[in-house]
């Protein structure tokens, strides 16, 4: 496709028309229309670059390529598909991938309207389901709405197997429903799964975040690419590509995977969440703390959780006095001994030298339930390595179920391969648990 200019540019496809206008001086509008029509399927819009028009083409080539290989994984026979159907299937592809920055129901709702628009789609159905089950996870939240998100989830699951029981959704929406702390059953389905659909971008995805579940942090990573390489215009799986290089200690690969995803989706809720988290953790902070005073919204993370805790952790990190230290390690503290969520708050006291306060707080039975029930993966991030290098490490995995998996399966986790660990794994899981389970 050449530069953008006046008027329209046509990019040839098998499955319709695209087009792409510049509406304003400050945005290009891309559309898909029915093939030897003028029927509107879908339409998007970019902001102009002053310069870099390459960008914008890789942009534009990116969102077209999303929407129609989704509506091809879903619909059997698309060219012949209704401009309705074929509306309502675009409008869903496009929400799927970014759905982040969009209310969850939202999403939902509109998958929802694509399975009933064809009750015999195993495809359209399984995601659905999986799209139900993601949204009332964690399988822990008992409120009204996540219980009948998952049960729904459940119903459509069985639809959709009864459909076609080999597609990897299907394994993929299994997965999800079932809570993270079983982790061989989980492991279990997302390899049942691969195996009857290995090219299943998503398996790939879950099972990388799976992985880290339980500390292989070097296969997460491998499964993490291999999302990515089946489905290239995910912006997703790109960004669970950086977290899973950014947290195995990999920062500048994952800084420069990052600055190449921001290229291409620049106005992705997505990576502007994976952006936050890298700079939190492993950016400037006085650039953060610059745009915490200027009120910028940083994604998921409220007007308080920035000014108090966020804050303080990265004065401390810019500037590291006692005081800065013990600031930022009370605030933290006090956030999880009045309820909430210990999976930042815990990284936070770790990066700052302060292990044994982390391990204090483990001993709340309220946060380790919270941290069990939610994911475990934060022990086994780079910025947690001082948690493992503790003699009580071994402890805690076993209070987490870690250490009857790692025995059980026969896969270890990457830690006990560092060198500087003053213990053996192994010699230690035999003495928590004499006779393997």
């Amino acid at each position: 496709m050449a530069a953008p200019a006046s008027g329209h540019a046509e990019i040839p496809s098998v499955q319709g028309d695209k087009r792409v206008a510049i509406r304003s001086p400050t945005f290009a509008e891309a559309a898909l229309l029915k093939f030897g029509s003028s029927d509107l399927l879908w339409t998007t819009k970019f902001a102009l670059p002053s310069r870099d028009f390459p960008s914008l083409r890789e942009q534009i080539a990116d969102a077209v390529s999303r929407v129609i290989s989704c509506g091809m994984r879903t619909s059997s026979d698309l060219p012949h598909s209704s401009a309705r159907k074929l509306r309502l299937l675009f409008s869903a592809c496009e929400a799927l991938d970014d759905h982040l920055d969009d209310p969850e129901e939202s999403t939902v709702a509109s998958w929802r309207k694509v399975a009933q628009l064809d009750p015999n789609n195993a495809a359209a159905t399984a995601t659905l389901a999986f799209l139900e089950a993601e949204a009332g996870s964690p399988p822990s939240n008992n409120s009204p709405q996540a219980v009948a998100l998952r049960t729904v989830a459940r119903k459509h699951l069985q639809q959709a197997r009864s459909i076609n029981d080999r597609l990897g959704m299907n394994y993929a929406a299994k997965a999800i429903l079932l809570p993270s702390w079983r982790y061989r059953d989980r492991l279990a389905a997302l390899n049942h799964g691969l195996a009857l659909d290995p090219d299943c971008a998503v398996l790939h995805n879950l099972m990388s975040i799976a992985l880290r579940d339980v500390g292989d942090l070097e296969d997460a990573i491998a499964s993490a690419r291999r999302a990515v390489e089946l489905e290239p215009s995910s912006a997703a799986h790109r960004q669970n590509l950086i977290s899973a290089l950014m947290y195995a200690g990999y920062i500048e690969t994952a800084k420069t995977e990052l600055e190449s995803a921001e290229r291409v989706w620049r106005d992705s809720f997505t990576i502007r969440e994976v952006r936050s988290r890298f700079d939190f953790r492993f950016g400037d902070p006085d650039r953060q703390i610059q745009n915490i005073d200027g009120g910028n919204v940083i994604p998921n993370t409220s007007a308080e959780w920035q000014k108090w805790i966020m804050r303080t952790f990265l004065l401390a990190r810019a500037k590291p006095t006692a005081e800065n230290i013990k600031t930022a390690v009370n605030a933290a503290a006090a956030f999880v001994r009045r309820g909430g969520p210990p999976h930042g708050p815990l990284q936070s006291i770790v990066a700052l030298g302060r292990t044994d306060e982390a391990y204090e707080l483990l001993e709340i039975p309220r946060a380790m339930t919270a941290l069990r029930e939610e994911g475990v993966n934060i022990l086994f991030r780079v910025n947690m390595r001082a948690l493992r290098l503790d003699r009580r490490f071994m402890a805690l995995a076993n209070n987490l179920g870690l250490v009857q998996f790692w025995q059980s399966s026969g896969i270890w986790p990457d830690f006990c391969d560092d060198e500087d660990l003053p213990y053996d794994c192994k010699a230690e899981a035999r003495r928590l648990h004499p006779k393997p389970p």
